[in-house]
């Protein structure tokens, strides 16, 4: 009828599909929209992440995160990238949830790094702990606050050779 749908309209169309788990239908649906030249916005993306989500699509929800902030110079929301590292620690796939961790730096958000840290003071080993160490960095070297957080929690896990090796 002449409506020429925006942004909301398409975000609207997409959730629908999401909620009634037709994730790939939304996934079509947000190419027909960006080849009507709408560009999807921070909503566009978390319901999409939610829809890949309830369809246990970790890993899917992950690298379209990636691509979306990579190539279509979306910035999500800190709420978006808490739960997604939330979801691939649970799934125990922690290099990603360091790549986000990285993204959401780039974005001057401050880092949510307590999912990643209770993982490897659970199951991780020194080096892990350094990676992550390396990546809550602004410099050259993690900052004292931060290796606090990482050797209590060794220490919480009875852990205390490795919190004693990290300190060392």
């Amino acid at each position: 009828n002449g409506c020429i749908p925006d942004v909301k309209t398409w975000t609207v169309l997409i959730q629908g599909y999401c909620l009634a788990d037709q994730v790939d239908e939304a996934l079509s649906c947000l190419g027909r929209m960006r080849e009507k030249n709408v560009e999807p916005d921070t909503v566009t993306l978390d319901v999409l992440i939610y829809g890949f989500l309830s369809k246990d699509k970790v890993l899917g929800a992950f690298k379209f995160q990636v691509e979306m902030v990579n190539k279509v110079r979306i910035k999500p929301w800190r709420g978006t990238y808490t739960l997604m590292i939330e979801k691939l620690v649970e799934v125990g796939k922690i290099e990603e949830a360091l790549d986000l961790l990285r993204l959401m730096k780039t974005h001057r958000y401050p880092p949510y790094s307590d999912p990643i840290i209770k993982h490897i003071s659970k199951s991780g080993t020194v080096d892990d702990a350094r990676k992550v160490l390396m990546t809550l960095s602004n410099k050259d070297a993690p900052s004292k606050v931060a290796y606090i957080k990482v050797i209590k929690s060794f220490f919480n896990e009875g852990r205390e050779k490795e919190a004693k090796e990290l300190l060392f």
